[in-house]
């Protein structure tokens, strides 16, 4: 998965994953408890991406793909400083932490990130994000993705500046 998940960005962005020979900032592929990654290049010479692969976890195609997301320096797209225009947070339902604001580059708010959280993603069972427009509707998961969406690429781009 890590490796179609890789191909996915680099196919679809101007990104590409290359094999580590003896470069001394790699990415390194770990099973974990959990689908996580670090967001961006933190100085150490090794980050690492959790996929989950154990007999109680494993990460979908779309899950990994976002953890690409976080290492190639995107947030989740639900901590723009503009979502409040957007989704309503059920702060209640959250497990864990408050999300940082962040940088949209000037893109419109996408509903269909990779990097957006499904309504129940990182809950306790209820509703952690709701949007704000009767019209639109969220996925229930992340995992239930396809890929990149067309901001992602857009976004990726321009913050890469190719």
């Amino acid at each position: 998965l890590a490796k179609r998940a890789m191909e996915h960005w680099s196919n679809k962005t101007c990104l590409k994953f290359i094999p580590r020979i003896h470069e001394n900032a790699y990415i390194e592929i770990k099973n974990d408890r959990e689908c996580q990654a670090t967001v961006g290049y933190i100085g150490i010479p090794r980050q690492q991406v959790g996929l989950g692969n154990n007999k109680d976890r494993h990460c979908s195609f779309a899950e990994v793909v976002h953890e690409f997301g976080h290492v190639i320096g995107f947030f989740h797209e639900q901590a723009r400083r503009d979502r409040d225009d957007y989704v309503k947070i059920i702060q209640k339902n959250i497990r864990g932490r408050d999300e940082k604001f962040i940088d949209s580059r000037g893109e419109a708010y996408d509903y269909d990130s990779i990097m957006h959280y499904g309504k129940f993603d990182g809950g306790n069972g209820g509703d952690t994000i709701l949007p704000i427009q009767d019209n639109v509707k969220l996925i229930d998961k992340i995992r239930h993705r396809k890929g990149l969406s067309a901001g992602d690429i857009r976004q990726t781009n321009l913050m890469y500046k190719c």
